[in-house]
């Protein structure tokens, strides 16, 4: 529920794409392989959500047991957004209000996450009360193994996660009243509604 009208609020989701785990074989992840992340906005009945941009940076953590280092690479920090170049950045998101998707289609966040970080919607993506939100990251091509680590052997952990931080606010929706109704605007000049002349 609003706190203020309107409210500041940021969403976030993290979708994971473990390559490999500890105590698991690795195994490259196949083009196309999606994952669906739920928001919860929990708003009132007479509230409405309005998402007015994202910031996307897609994180890639490896860990070689052998060495027992980990590296960390960001996708909007210079250098690291070469690491696996054709496949570290290159995924889709489709974001679906209620039975719908707003946009229609998937648009990619390859630019929006090694660049300006913020994507602006030309207009406001609206959320009304208990509409389910699903937030669907997919990968445009094969995310493969992380190279040798340390004394040469294939890391023990390597997951890539995109993460998305949706701007939005949280505000009391406002009502159109009907002509002559209470609220509706009163010209001064002329008569009251609902006022008889004597």
């Amino acid at each position: 529920m609003a706190n203020q009208d309107p409210q500041p609020e940021v969403y976030t989701t993290e979708h994971s794409y473990q390559v490999s785990a500890a105590g698991s074989a690795a195994a490259p992840i196949a083009a196309g392989t999606s994952r669906t992340v739920q928001i919860y906005t929990n708003q009132a009945n007479n509230e409405e959500v309005r998402v007015y941009g994202l910031e996307a940076q897609v994180i890639r953590t490896v860990y070689d047991d052998s060495a027992s280092t980990t590296t960390t690479y960001y996708s909007n920090v210079f250098g690291d957004n070469t690491y696996n170049i054709n496949s570290f950045v290159d995924f889709d998101v489709t974001i679906g209000i209620g039975p719908n998707n707003v946009p229609s289609n998937a648009f990619s966040i390859s630019k929006i996450a090694t660049c300006c970080n913020t994507f602006a919607f030309p207009s406001p993506i609206l959320i009304l009360f208990q509409q389910p939100v699903s937030i669907v990251v997919s990968n445009n091509q094969t995310i493969p193994l992380a190279p040798a680590l340390g004394g040469g052997q294939d890391a023990d952990s390597d997951d890539v996660k995109v993460v998305l931080n949706f701007i939005a606010e949280l505000a009391i929706q406002k009502v159109a009243f009907a002509e002559g109704g209470v609220g509706y605007p009163i010209n001064p000049r002329g008569p009251i509604p609902g006022n008889r002349p004597l």
